[in-house]
């Protein structure tokens, strides 16, 4: 289960969680170690009972996010307070006279038991003041891990986001190795990209464990439990959101897998099978057909092996994820990266075929009409991947020839994919004959 933000007020930032933990298994990225300084930083006031870790009393969280923390108000007030005042000033102030480098909340969380008392980690939120980095200013958001023992508030080791990121997330993840807390915290750079990091704290050593990141403002890791083992993996955005441009809304949707493996995060890969009927799911994928890879994976018994079920899983996975949605952008598009050769040719058959060979033409499809050479380029290339594969599928071949001579007529190539196919269809010979009319 989570543990997940809630924002109360002034600058502190408290969470909640539905509690659990659970066995090993999910991903991989750069492993980092953090060194570990222990620094006496706040001593309290009174020897106030600890508050109880999450693996301790699960049954302190509560959902929705909106009610009680594992963190009491005393301690969380005391890490906010230390947190803050140990970061870098910004340069040059900004115009409210504010010069910490957090412009946000900052967040808390009770993640381990110790011998010597409960582990905390705290983390400032929003987007940093300094954006440039410059020189003497390297504290931006720092992801601070203290300990409160009868001696006070310690502050055991530190990452620094300084890189000009701005973070909107932390959360306590279920753990994958017993005595060790994992967090997740989620953030950006930039206009558009996102990243998502795991983190494993051992009562010792911080490490850095995976490191994900997304074209897309926001979602870059999620903890899903792909293989349906009650154990949660790291999924990545691979989506490419620029298949035109950011705000085209034409999306190319992918995701990366990984699973823990006992000691790190590592991606799950389709490998080639002995199974005939998942190698030639596999086979399908690689020409990019995947409304043929959700076919023929419908048709598959419980695999054999290991290896053949992860394959399995991320093929249907990725099927589904190209799936057309009735909300897509460009249908013609959300077909053709779907590998559906044939209901890309049934959207073009909905216009009438003079309008479809001449992107000036008023009636040319709106949802194409800006991006010409790109609508070519993909069109082209894809069709001919698939083509190599199956030179059979006429749809593939005819949407070729179309795409060729759509910004020049006389294209020789495409002409000749339009007269091989041009007998099969009406349709076809209709769109041939408007070509060679131009």
């Amino acid at each position: 289960m989570w543990l997940r933000s809630v924002l109360v007020t002034g600058l502190v930032v408290l969470l909640v969680a539905c509690g659990s933990t659970t066995a090993e298994n999910s991903p991989q990225a750069p492993a980092q170690d953090l060194a570990a300084t222990a620094t006496a930083l706040v001593p309290t006031a009174t020897a106030a009972a600890p508050a109880e870790s999450a693996t301790a009393s699960p049954t302190l969280f509560v959902d929705p996010t909106n009610t009680p923390s594992n963190v009491d108000a005393v301690d969380a007030t005391a890490i906010v307070a230390t947190t803050e005042a140990g970061l870098k000033p910004t340069a040059t102030p900004d115009a409210d006279g504010l010069s910490d480098s957090s412009q946000g909340e900052t967040a808390v969380i009770q993640i381990l038991d110790g011998t010597d008392g409960p582990y905390f980690a705290s983390l400032t939120m929003g987007r940093s003041s300094d954006m440039g980095g410059n020189e003497g200013y390297t504290s931006y958001h720092p992801l601070t891990i203290f300990q409160k023992t009868t001696s006070g508030l310690q502050k055991i080791t530190e990452f620094d986001f300084k890189d000009g990121q701005y973070i909107y997330g932390l959360q306590m993840i279920p753990t994958y190795r017993a005595g060790t807390a994992f967090l997740l915290v989620e953030g950006g750079v930039g206009a558009h990209s996102s990243f998502g990091q795991i983190f494993s704290f051992d009562g010792t050593t911080l490490k850095l464990e995976l490191t994900t990141n997304s074209d897309a403002g926001g979602g870059a890791l999620t903890m899903v439990d792909v293989d349906a083992d009650g154990v949660r993996e790291a999924v990545g955005d691979a989506t490419d959101y620029y298949v035109f441009c950011y705000a085209c809304g034409v999306r190319s949707a992918a995701e990366e897998v990984y699973r823990w493996d006992g000691s790190a995060f590592v991606a799950q890969k389709i490998l080639p099978s002995d199974d005939a009927t998942i190698q030639a799911a596999i086979t399908a994928a690689e020409a990019g057909r995947w409304n043929m890879v959700a076919a023929t994976l419908a048709t598959v018994q419980t695999p054999s092996n290991e290896q053949d079920a992860w394959t399995v899983v991320l093929l249907k996975r990725a099927a589904a994820l190209r799936a057309p949605t009735a909300d897509d952008a460009s249908p013609f598009m959300s077909a053709l990266l779907y590998g559906d050769y044939d209901a890309a040719v049934g959207v073009l058959k909905r216009y009438q075929p003079k309008a479809l060979v001449d992107t000036q033409n008023p009636a040319f499809p709106s949802d194409l009409a800006p991006f010409g050479e790109l609508v070519v380029d993909s069109v082209v290339r894809l069709s001919t991947t698939v083509l190599a594969q199956d030179a059979t599928l006429t749809s593939a071949q005819f949407l070729r020839g179309w795409a060729q001579t759509l910004l020049d007529p006389k294209n020789a190539a495409g002409l000749a994919d339009l007269e091989a196919v041009a007998a099969i269809d009406p349709f076809y010979a209709a769109v041939q004959a408007a070509v060679l009319n131009r």
